[in-house]
């Protein structure tokens, strides 16, 4: 596109070449604007847009990656519908596989009117840097499987209502992700709708959630911010019931790595909540920073 070069937040984009729906099509729930169903693929310098009016979630991605060497970058995306923005996949099976080189670079991609995922990574090997990621509940799930390449998620900035970064289903025989340098914030949800059948508000925000089987993780440099959940000192009981800086949920394995230093965790309730009970609770307090009177669990 245009602006292959010019990264998808930037104010300098060029006249913009958009991929979107005809006028006509007024549900586009089990449509994409973008399916690739073969490796190698690199798309880069677009404007993604659905504006459609928010419709029945169908597990739709808009914008669908299935193979190696996939590559997304220099693009912005404004989805205003209930489905996850952007996934890539790799592998769907547990055990051990060796699929790689998918990239997330220099993207916009915003992710309203939903309670799912912005952006997926299952099972491949990435590297996903440099962009701006903005939800309405998830902004990144990385779900490893049993990919043995490992992956980084470094500089961004992730702006969700749930969780700016879930970390989930990662085996044993997997590699190592590393997240480094990323700035994790809170945001007001753009609409509660989607929350109102089974789901009421209000929830929990968690910077990070890290949940089941064995995962080997590195997060450093990290900023955690729950900042925009507080009104007047007070968590906005209309959104949140608690700010979590980073939790690890209960099923996660004896056998999981985590070296996790030199984070700031700021604006939480609690700082870090344990439900495993293999966190390294010792090594986490003393090599990063908390605020005053944050709880620990």
């Amino acid at each position: 596109g245009p602006n292959a070069e010019i990264a998808g937040y930037s104010e300098d984009r060029l006249g913009e070449a958009t991929i979107t729906y005809r006028d006509d099509i007024t549900d586009t729930s089990l449509l994409s604007l973008l399916r690739v169903t073969s490796g190698n693929v690199t798309v880069k310098g677009f404007f993604f847009k659905n504006h459609k009016p928010n419709q029945e979630y169908q597990s739709q991605d808009e914008i669908l990656f299935e193979g190696e060497n996939s590559v997304f970058e220099n693009n912005r995306v404004e989805l205003h519908v209930y489905k996850k923005a952007l996934k890539i996949i790799g592998s769907t099976i547990l055990e051990e596989s060796s699929v790689g080189g998918a990239v997330v670079k220099g993207n916009y991609i915003e992710s309203l009117n939903g309670r799912t995922n912005a952006v997926y990574i299952q099972g491949i090997g990435a590297t996903i840097e440099n962009n701006t990621i903005i939800s309405d509940a998830v902004a990144i799930q990385i779900q490893p499987y049993g990919n043995n390449i490992g992956g980084i998620v470094k500089n961004n900035n992730l702006f969700a209502y749930r969780y700016p970064i879930w970390h989930n289903y990662d085996m044993a025989v997997s590699g190592t992700w590393t997240y480094d340098g990323n700035y994790l914030n809170a945001r007001e949800p753009s609409s509660l709708d989607v929350y109102q059948e089974g789901s009421a508000p209000p929830h929990l925000w968690r910077g990070i959630v890290i949940q089941t089987e064995s995962p080997d993780i590195e997060f450093k440099n990290n900023t955690i911010d729950g900042s925009n959940a507080f009104e007047n000192g007070i968590v906005n009981g209309e959104y949140w019931s608690d700010v979590i800086g980073m939790q690890f949920i209960d099923g996660l394995k004896e056998t999981s790595v985590f070296d996790i230093h030199d984070n700031i965790i700021t604006d939480v309730t609690i700082g870090v909540q344990d439900d495993a009970g293999h966190a390294g609770l010792n090594q986490i307090l003393a090599d990063n920073t908390f605020p005053e009177e944050f709880v620990v669990y």
